[in-house]
């Protein structure tokens, strides 16, 4: 099956190439059969890679050990539904799964209501991107490799690995980063062929797409990150955590400048380049995941994978560059909006949230630029916070002062004081009650004038909601990221029947439990957890043995509330005394719930996006 499935990606690629061939002949001589032909092959060639999908699956389901791929990251004892999940574990099945989810957008794209030559040239974009993944994938990294000697048993998959979040959060990042391919091509189709195409129109459904998808993918990574890898929080600004930043920043500020492109008001060209920037940035964060350029948890780090992934991002660096000359030349004037009005605010939210990329690419990769000059330097967590902080604050600000211009131009005043009461009304009353932090006084109090003022506008304004809902799930997000400031935690070593208190609760240590599970041996301990001298619930730590790799991984407890979590980790152990490290995180509960607000937004604006732009769009 390994032939077959090597066999089906080099037919992929030899349709791929077919199709751009027969594709540029029909445009250019108007004919029928070729351009039906060149379409044809687009499907060929989805089925092609969906073929070679289906046959590592069945490898990896089978335990077909000859695969080194199976080998690698399978055993036996492995659960179905993880050895399904493995497909996207390793380098070759990850950059299988983000060819497949590519290959599958030309038929879209094809079928859509763009103009045909608009529609064709963004298929052969999107065909070059998939050639680009089919070299990588044939010739540093094949998915079908075979070993010579085929164990009796497979490496099983890292015990990391083995939970929900691997499930979810890959493909759901993937698939993100697979959209933005879309706008990509669209924008560069758009430029190359000249005159002023409404391009902004076309995208942005796409854009949102994309938007949501990387979205779902960050924050179901940061869940995974807190609930099971023990890592003690959502985030730790881990490189390839913030690879995957980079094109979410990007994008969100593309989608408030492209409203002012909508709306008349230029931007095109600023436009085109976050368009670009932004799916090169995926790009990029592949690349630092396979380089080896800077160490991460995450990375693959082969150097043959990350130098093809170089010139890849050179190829497309370099034709995102024409566009944007020709495109320059092209673009008629325009006026654009005074700072101080709603259109401004769209301009200073997307100049701050490039700030923020800028800051974070800036600390990514000062490893990278320090060692070039003779000393590597890792920047801390607390170099990100002091540079970033500031930033969102603004932008934060920035999210209730948009209903207030518009309140202004309308002048409804009984709004405007409505929302500009609850900030010190906020601040003062924090404070009485003993909070004197002043970041967290600052924040709390902008996260509540701010979601006044969203709150009253959503009522005035019915078109403005699902952009609302956004944005009212990043305030309580910030609202949540703000109770970090007031985390607690401690070290303890406890006996049997010892208690002992954190916070205002009293936790008290039973002993440890040992089970078996076919191969896996679990060492578990549950505290059991009073408050005010009343029953408040358990919270259970383990630590799981796996036969096949030296480490046990662990798994958290979390006993939560709409206040805050008890994060309970299992540390280790002598006999039945234990050593315990527990956390109180206050607010975390408020940035899923913005999490979840964040989702639904961004599906109503799609929407209704969909609806509106169904009717300008012309076949």
């Amino acid at each position: 099956m390994a032939a077959v499935g090597n066999i089906a990606l080099v037919f992929a690629l030899l349709t791929m190439v077919y199709g751009i061939v027969l594709g540029v002949l029909g445009l250019k001589e108007n004919q029928w059969n070729y351009k039906a032909s060149a379409r044809g092959a687009s499907t060929a060639s989805f089925l092609l890679i969906t073929a070679a999908c289906g046959i590592l699956w069945h490898a990896l389901l089978t335990s077909d050990f000859s695969l080194s791929y199976v080998a690698n990251y399978t055993s036996t004892d492995l659960p179905w539904y993880y050895r399904f999940s493995a497909f996207w574990a390793g380098q070759a099945g990850s950059l299988l799964l983000w060819l497949w989810l590519t290959a599958a957008l030309p038929i879209l794209v094809l079928r859509s209501k763009l103009p045909e030559k608009i529609r064709f040239h963004s298929m052969f974009v999107l065909h070059g991107i998939g050639l680009g993944f089919l070299a990588i994938l044939l010739t540093a990294t094949p998915p079908f490799r075979t070993l010579a000697q085929v164990p009796a048993e497979g490496s099983g998959l890292n015990p990391m690995l083995q939970s929900l979040g691997m499930i979810i959060h890959p493909p759901i990042t993937f698939l993100g980063f697979a959209l933005f391919a879309v706008p990509f091509a669209v924008v560069l189709a758009s430029l190359f062929k000249g005159g002023e195409q409404p391009w902004a129109a076309w995208t942005r459904p796409w854009l949102l797409a994309a938007w949501a998808a990387l979205t779902a993918g960050i924050i179901t990574g940061g869940q995974w990150a807190y609930t099971e890898l023990g890592w003690g929080g959502y985030w730790a600004w881990d490189p390839v955590e913030n690879a995957s930043l980079f094109p979410w920043l990007t994008s969100t500020a593309l989608l408030h400048t492209l409203a002012l492109q909508r709306r008349g008001r230029g931007f095109a060209g600023w436009n085109a380049f976050l368009v670009f920037l932004t799916f090169i940035l995926c790009v990029f964060g592949t690349f630092l995941t396979r380089s080896g350029l800077l160490d991460s948890v995450h990375a693959f780090s082969d150097s043959r994978v990350g130098q093809l992934f170089l010139v890849f991002m050179a190829v497309l660096g370099a034709a995102a560059l024409g566009a944007l000359i020709r495109g320059r030349k092209q673009a008629p004037p325009t006026k654009s909006a005074p700072w101080f009005s709603l259109d401004g605010s769209f301009r200073l939210a997307s100049g701050l949230l490039i700030l923020i990329t800028a800051a974070v690419f800036i600390g990514t990769m000062m490893p990278y630029f320090s060692g070039l000059a003779g000393r590597s330097i890792s920047l801390e967590e607390s170099f990100y916070n002091q540079m970033t902080i500031p930033f969102w604050l603004a932008l934060i600000a920035l999210l209730g002062l948009v209903p207030a211009l518009a309140w202004f131009q309308r002048r409804r005043g009984r709004s405007v004081l409505a929302g500009a009461a609850a900030f010190p009304l906020t601040a003062a009353g924090l404070y009485i009650a003993g909070i004197e932090e002043p970041l967290a006084l600052v924040s709390f109090a902008l996260c509540s004038g701010v979601l006044v003022n969203l709150l009253i506008d959503s009522v005035q304004q019915k078109g403005r909601r699902a952009a609302h809902v956004v944005h009212i799930g990043l305030v309580l997000i910030a609202f949540g990221i703000t109770g970090t400031l007031f985390d607690a935690e401690t070290m303890e070593t406890v006996d049997p029947g010892d208690a002992f208190r954190l916070n205002g609760y009293t936790l008290t240590y039973h002993g440890l439990d040992n089970s078996q599970e076919g191969m896996h041996t679990t060492v578990s301990s549950t505290l059991t957890v009073e408050r005010r001298q009343r029953p408040y619930g358990e919270v259970r730590s383990e630590k799981v043995f796996h036969p096949s790799y030296h480490q046990p991984s662990t798994n958290i407890g979390v006993l939560g509330s709409w206040r805050e979590d008890i994060y309970f980790t299992l540390s280790g152990w002598d006999h039945d005394r234990a050593f315990l490290q527990l956390s109180i995180k206050p607010l975390v509960a408020w940035i899923w719930l913005g999490s979840y607000l964040m989702y639904a937004g961004a599906l109503w604006l799609l929407w209704k996006s969909r609806r509106e732009e169904m009717g300008s769009w012309k076949s």
